[in-house]
């Protein structure tokens, strides 16, 4: 494929990569800053279609991905990262993997996605305005990393839950999931906020979730505010489980669950 390595003030714009066997498209180096990487096409059977583990002032934008063999678009680079209005269909793995702090991504395109749409282990990321059509397992998984905000999402039958704020291993803290479209989430929940503090779920609309269309687990101090849940499942529409502490839920609309909010 193409690989820039450590080189500085690089633009990688137009090119065509066919099946390299490695990446299709690498960018490393710590000093390598800035870089674009902008209106590629990337065809790869095999290892990620771009990757990145540089950081400091680096956009990765308009490119098509098709049938990267594990991840569309890897990132490990922090301060100023930049990944959006990109497609990509049909990858083995995740669409875009993301482990770096102060990254933006935002009006990327996922179609057909093998596993989580967008995969974000990152502090202080901006997931904004994303279309994901059927992942087969996660929307939005949000592993560790605080200050997260993940807003006017489009999520299309994800295979598991929509948005998964996951403090499982490490306590979450201030996350805001705001404005998003969950439909139709196979995995039972629509917004899942897991072992989180001071989680904001406002202004979301969630459609036909099987079970939950929000669930939330040992997170105090939520505020789930002015979220509309449309043919609640089979069970609750909004469902605080575990033990919630100072938790404010209001004006929310609820429609065709069996039940509307229910707190245990």
């Amino acid at each position: 494929g193409i690989v820039n390595d450590n080189g500085s003030r690089v633009t990688i714009s137009g090119n065509q990569v066919d099946d390299s066997g490695s990446e299709g498209i690498q960018n490393s180096g710590g000093g390598a800053y800035p870089v674009n990487i902008t209106g590629n096409q990337v065809s790869i059977s095999s290892g990620y279609g771009i990757f990145n583990d540089s950081g400091w002032t680096l956009n990765i934008s308009g490119n098509n991905v098709y049938d990267p063999g594990t991840i569309g678009i890897y990132n490990s680079g922090s301060w100023g990262v930049q990944i959006s209005d990109n497609t990509i269909y049909s990858s083995g793995n995740e669409g875009i993997y993301n482990v770096g702090s102060y990254v933006t991504i935002s009006t990327n395109t996922m179609y057909s996605i093998g596993g989580t749409g967008i995969y974000d282990a990152g502090n202080y990321t901006k997931i904004d305005g994303n279309g994901i059509h059927w992942p087969a397992s996660y929307g939005i998984h949000h592993a560790s990393g605080d200050m997260v905000t993940i807003s006017s999402n489009t999520l299309m039958g994800p295979g598991n839950y929509g948005i998964f704020v996951d403090g499982g291993s490490d306590t979450v803290y201030s996350p805001v999931v705001t404005g998003n479209m969950v439909y139709n989430p196979a995995g039972s929940v629509g917004i899942y906020p897991y072992y989180t503090q001071a989680c904001t779920v406002s202004g979301n609309n969630i459609y036909a979730p099987t079970t939950y269309g929000i669930y939330c687990y040992e997170s105090d101090y939520l505020s789930i505010t002015g979220n509309n849940v449309m043919f609640g499942g089979s069970s609750v529409c909004i469902y605080l489980a575990g033990y919630n502490q100072f938790c404010t839920v209001t004006g929310n609309n609820t429609y065709s669950g069996p039940y509307g909010i229910y707190l245990s």
